[in-house]
Parts: structure tokens; C-alpha cells; sequence
């Protein structure tokens, strides 16, 4: 009776670990629909755009230009759940403020067409930062802005274009050991298609990094957070929320705009403003 048992369990956890690699995606992705018309979520300057991807995908954004040449704009990257409507309020105060704001839904999300992936997300960020500069926005004026998940993806782009700073909410090092925390008595890291290795990538970054965490994240856990910051190069703060869960962190705007004028972000032109990535490698 005891081996009958013992052969249910590890019948059970093969089923489970195979479950898990065929259907990854759909334990990482959760996107959703609805309206996503900028007045809905009350934001009625701000205008709904289409972007269109070097891989020929249809994607939906929220655009508003900034005030003037020597504001920045964010590129907002947001997490694995909803759609771009539910972050109304995380950007409210950037326009409000007068910064350039793009959100980004991804591909998948929102009404945007395909499916998502760690690759198809890097190209949705391309076609993000490339529409910046046939608006004329000079690189060194783009703040990448990284939610949760959105952080493996504004980590990438911030490797591959010259931006101006890197904002980095509720980071992990990579989805791997993110889901090792959640998931240990599974071999995550040799299961895992979608990696987003942020950790690997930070020492190549030398733009002023941000990192914000909640020191009671039990999604992302503070540990990984800290992990980033550590790996980062100067300049850099690190910026914590005593009490902070993940999805519940206070209003970031006031902590992001003050970082930006500290380093006076978009007020000194940097030498290399093209958004070239620096390397097709790096792709």
C-alpha cells in the first residue's frame, strides 16, 4: 500500500512539473480586456495610440507628450495582471506634473494583438522607445519605468538604448528565483522558457538606477530587490516602504520625480542620443 502511494505522489509530481513547462506562460501572463479609452480611467489629455511591431504585431498605448524639451518622459512597463487601464493612477501625477508619459499594453493585453513572451515583450518595448524618437524625444530625456514583471523588460531596453534613468518597482533578479520562492519543491530554474535575468544584465547598466521595494512584499520578496540594487552601478538609491506589500505600495510619483531632479535628468544632453540599441547581440 505504501509503494501503491508512493507511485500516485511521483506520478502526481511529474504530471505537475509537465503541467508547468507546457503551460508556463499561462502561469505568468494574465492578461486582460475591457476599455481602455484614457477618459475611462480619467486621464481624457491623454491620447490612445497604436504602435505597430518589427515582428508585424498591433499594440495599443497611452501617449502625452512632455511639456517641454527639458522634461523627461516615462516609459511605463507594467506588471503581469490587467491591462493599462488599472494603472491610471500610478501615472496620473506624471501627467499631472507635465512629464511625457507612454504606456505600454502589452502584446495580448488591453485589445493588443498576440500573445505574450519574454521575447515578444522586448520587441513590444522597441516599438515603444523607437515611436519616442520619431516624436523627436531625445533618449536621454526617456525614464524607463519598470512594474513588477514590467522590471525584466525596462531592465533589457535600459541594457540595449542610452536612456536617461531606470526606475525599477518591486524588482526580482530573475523570474526564476522569483518563482523558486513560491514554487521550491520544483526544478523552476530548469522548467523556465521566460527568464527576464535582470541580475545578470544590471552590471552593464550606467544610467542613475532606481529601486523601490516593499519591505513586506510576499510576491516579489525584498531579498530579490535588494539583489538588483546591489548588482547596480552608481549612481543609484534605493528607496524602501516600511509595510509595503507589492500591489499596495504608496503613490511612487513624488519619490520618482524627486530621484529625477537629483540627477537633473533631461537637463544636460547626453553625447549619445540616438536610440540604437548598443549592440544587435543584446537583442
Amino acid at each position: 500500500m505504501i509503494m501503491k502511494w508512493m507511485l500516485i505522489v511521483v506520478i502526481a509530481y511529474f504530471f505537475l512539473l509537465g503541467y508547468i513547462y507546457f503551460f508556463q506562460r499561462q502561469l505568468i501572463y494574465f492578461p486582460q480586456s475591457g476599455d481602455i479609452q484614457p477618459a475611462t480611467w480619467g486621464l481624457s489629455e491623454v491620447s490612445l495610440i497604436q504602435l505597430n511591431t518589427a515582428d508585424h504585431v498591433k499594440l495599443h498605448a497611452w501617449f502625452h507628450p512632455p511639456a517641454n524639451h527639458t522634461t523627461p518622459t516615462i516609459v511605463y512597463f507594467h506588471g503581469n495582471k490587467g491591462h493599462i487601464g488599472h494603472r491610471a493612477e500610478r501615472v496620473k501625477g506624471f501627467v499631472q506634473s507635465g512629464f511625457g508619459l507612454l504606456l505600454l499594453s502589452y502584446r495580448g493585453y488591453g485589445g493588443s494583438q498576440g500573445k505574450p513572451s519574454e521575447q515578444g515583450l522586448y520587441e513590444d518595448a522597441r516599438a515603444a522607445l523607437y515611436f519616442l524618437n520619431h516624436r523627436g524625444i531625445q533618449t536621454h530625456c526617456i525614464v524607463l519605468l519598470g512594474e513588477s514583471l514590467g522590471t525584466g523588460v525596462a531592465v533589457q531596453m535600459a541594457r540595449e538604448f542610452q536612456v536617461g534613468a531606470l526606475v525599477l518597482q518591486s524588482p526580482y533578479t530573475s523570474l526564476a528565483d522569483a518563482g523558486k520562492k513560491h514554487y521550491p519543491m520544483f526544478p523552476i530554474h530548469t522548467l523556465l522558457r521566460d527568464r527576464f535575468d535582470s541580475i545578470q544584465k544590471m552590471k552593464e547598466i550606467t544610467i542613475p538606477v532606481l529601486v523601490i521595494h516593499g519591505d513586506r512584499d510576499f510576491v516579489v520578496p525584498i531579498t530579490l530587490g535588494k539583489k538588483i540594487y546591489t548588482q547596480a552601478n552608481e549612481p543609484k538609491t534605493l528607496h524602501i516602504y516600511p509595510g509595503g506589500g507589492h500591489s499596495d505600495l504608496p503613490d511612487i510619483t513624488s519619490v520618482v520625480i524627486d530621484f529625477l531632479k537629483k540627477y537633473q535628468i533631461c537637463q544636460t544632453k547626453m553625447i549619445a542620443t540616438n536610440p540604437t540599441p548598443h549592440s544587435q547581440n543584446s537583442r
